[in-house]
């Protein structure tokens, strides 16, 4: 009686897993696609508000909130307003966005060094909210051409990670053997993490071609994706294993919280962003926010 309803347990959740990817793919590349900036920002607000409320209530920062709060914001808005100020064809926002990323990845490895004293946790959230806002900015300054969907290099920065981390899930449980990092993570495998890369490379290369991208730009951008992404991905379960977490929250059933399915992205959008921005210049044609 007991396999029966283990095997249904199962199906069920793998069920709920393939329609909540079906259904953040479809809605995110509808935004993506969409060469109006409101959908993209509405996604990109609704990802930053619950990637910092999953960050507070892991690392129990009730007592400095509102002081994370400003340090999310400011280095969200730090990025979108040096691009609203700067020239066309600049690409000063990406100092400003690596800027917030080292202090959020500061903030993290505060955490992870001093929790429950560490001073810097707080300043995790700009982890956040820096990378969503340099990839709001990269959709908006590369779309091809005036028409209501367009593709834009800002599908560089979002596909071949979210590819990479497919084909890391299903390869590893079909064929993993050796641990990538059993202290962190006991189900993760260098066989799903060559998976990932080889597949964030090719996706990468494809998806560049299309859109014009250098084969050697590609290749470094889904390099650091597929290199970078799993970083990201480590560093999130190192802080849910000190929070005592399995998930960092329940908004996405199946994949666990936003947390969960954007921690490779937090950590590999800027670098990506500035390889591509240093490969291709070009692409960043369009002054407006």
């Amino acid at each position: 009686m007991t396999e029966p309803a283990t095997s249904g347990a199962r199906t069920d959740g793998w069920a709920r897993r393939a329609w909540t990817a079906a259904l953040l793919a479809a809605l995110g590349l509808a935004a993506v696609f969409s060469s109006s900036p409101y959908p993209v920002a509405v996604l990109a607000l609704v990802v930053a508000i619950a990637g910092y409320r999953e960050y507070a209530r892991m690392t129990s920062l009730q007592v400095h909130f509102w002081g994370g709060i400003l340090v999310a914001v400011t280095a969200g808005s730090a990025v979108l307003l040096v691009a609203a100020w700067e020239p066309p064809g600049s690409l000063w926002f990406l100092g400003a966005a690596w800027l917030g990323l080292l202090v959020g990845l500061a903030g993290l490895a505060d955490y992870l060094r001093a929790r429950p004293h560490s001073w810097l946790a707080p300043f995790g959230g700009a982890w956040v909210t820096a990378p969503v806002a340099a990839a709001l900015v990269v959709h908006q300054r590369t779309a091809i051409e005036p028409a209501p969907f367009v593709a834009n290099a800002v599908l560089l920065l979002l596909v071949p990670i979210w590819l990479g981390d497919t084909a890391a899930f299903f390869f590893g449980r079909k064929f993993g053997k050796h641990l990538l990092a059993p202290s962190l993570s006991p189900k993760k495998t260098w066989e799903g993490a060559t998976a990932n890369l080889i597949v964030c490379i090719l996706a990468t290369v494809m998806l560049g071609g299309s859109l014009g991208v250098p084969w050697p730009t590609s290749l470094a951008v889904g390099a650091l994706a597929g290199v970078l992404g799993q970083v990201g991905d480590l560093f999130q379960s190192a802080v849910k294993r000190a929070a005592g977490r399995k998930d960092s929250g329940g908004m996405l059933p199946g994949h666990g919280g936003v947390l969960d399915r954007m921690d490779s992205f937090f950590v590999a959008c800027v670098p990506c962003a500035t390889a591509l921005a240093l490969g291709a210049p070009w692409l960043f044609h369009v002054k407006q926010l």
